[in-house]
């Protein structure tokens, strides 16, 4: 059913006569699976896609990571065999001789090695919008798991399922506020994309796969979220040699969406967790004068969440230390070095941004000081 439903040609859908015209059709949705490793109308569950193509809503090859050394005229040819009218699709003959040029420009030697590059500032702006929500959520598909990070290799139908899972929650929501549940719901999204990110490669294969759903995020932060300036926890698995990775006066950077709590309290359990039979000591880090945006209220969970929009600096400002089997550092956030380094700017240069904003008033005053919690 899958297939049948997103390979048959729209006038079959729809009852009409097929004729040779209906199987270049579904040679170009061969092409496009083939090319893009992602079906035709691959955000959508079949039965809906079959309504779509009834309706006269048509693929979107913009909707799709091309990868190289396809070319354009290759794209475009696809492109037309994925016409609604039969008479506009490309013919057999025109096929040959754009995939025999393609062929033939391809040289066949294997590609020199591309050394890592960090993302550069404002590099989402660069990126093209999808046309939805869920097309965005779907071309996650393509993102392939380093093997240092087995825990986010899943399953295509995974990916596809997250938007069809938080349906009853999503129905009344705002692209924005959909962008936000799904990632905070601790979904394959929020692992994927921040491994993408982590790579903090601007060469990355998953790169664009990720990012149009990067730039959603990043943007419903920016539009949604509430300034904020002051104390935030996070918690995350510690180092055996704490005291060497984050001595006094080091610098740290984290290159994904950070989320922090500002109530520590609001996590179940900070001092160990299980990683398959083992029990992992945790680490703790406490910043006094974070700069980011509150998302609590838009937060599938309650843990007063603020996140740091990527990338973001600190200093560890004190030498660790150990309370029961917590390792906890301490942090000052180097908000300008991060403001200026940011993956995407404000959409109106006119406009002063929110992060600009308590950036400004970050560096003009003084953090209360924290006061340690004993566990």
């Amino acid at each position: 059913m899958d297939y049948t439903a997103r390979y048959v040609p729209p006038e079959s859908a729809t009852g009409n006569d097929v004729s040779r015209e209906s199987d270049l059709y579904s040679f170009g949705c061969v092409m496009l699976e083939l090319i893009t490793s992602l079906p035709p109308s691959h955000h959508l569950p079949p039965t809906s896609a079959l309504t779509a193509l009834c309706q006269g809503i048509m693929h979107n090859i913009d909707d799709y990571v091309w990868p190289l050394p396809f070319s354009k005229e290759v794209r475009a040819l696809v492109g037309r065999f994925l016409m609604y009218n039969p008479d506009n699709r490309a013919s057999i003959a025109e096929a040959i001789g754009v995939l025999e040029n393609a062929i033939g420009a391809v040289s066949l030697q294997q590609p020199e090695p591309v050394s890592s590059q960090p993302l550069d500032f404002n590099w989402l702006d660069g990126v093209a919008e999808c046309s939805s929500f869920e097309v965005a959520v779907a071309l996650l598909v393509g993102y392939r798991a380093p093997s240092d990070r087995p825990d986010t290799n899943f399953c295509s139908e995974c990916i596809r399922s997250v938007v069809p899972q938080l349906a009853s929650t999503l129905l009344l929501a705002s692209p924005d506020e959909r962008a936000l549940q799904v990632y905070t719901a601790e979904s394959p999204v929020f692992k994927i994309i921040n491994a993408a990110l982590s790579e903090n490669n601007k060469h990355s294969v998953n790169l664009p796969h990720v990012s149009p759903m990067c730039k959603r995020l990043f943007r419903a932060i920016q539009t949604l979220g509430t300034a904020y300036t002051g104390p935030a926890h996070r918690v995350l698995f510690a180092f055996e040699s704490f005291k060497v990775a984050y001595a006094e006066g080091t610098p740290i950077e984290f290159t994904q969406f950070s989320s922090f709590t500002k109530d520590l309290s609001r996590i179940e359990s900070f001092t160990t967790v299980a990683v398959g039979d083992e029990s992992v000591p945790l680490i703790v880090f406490h910043c006094d004068n974070l700069t980011a945006f509150d998302i609590s209220i838009f937060s599938t969970y309650s843990e007063s969440e603020v996140i740091a929009l990527p990338p973001s600096h600190f200093t560890v400002s004190s030498a660790p230390y150990k309370v029961q089997q917590a390792v906890h550092v301490h942090l000052t956030f180097q908000a300008d070095r991060s403001h200026a380094a940011t993956y995407l700017r404000c959409q109106r240069e006119f406009e002063v941004p929110q992060y600009a904003n308590i950036v400004l008033e970050n560096s003009q005053s003084t953090a209360g000081k924290y006061k340690k919690n004993m566990f």
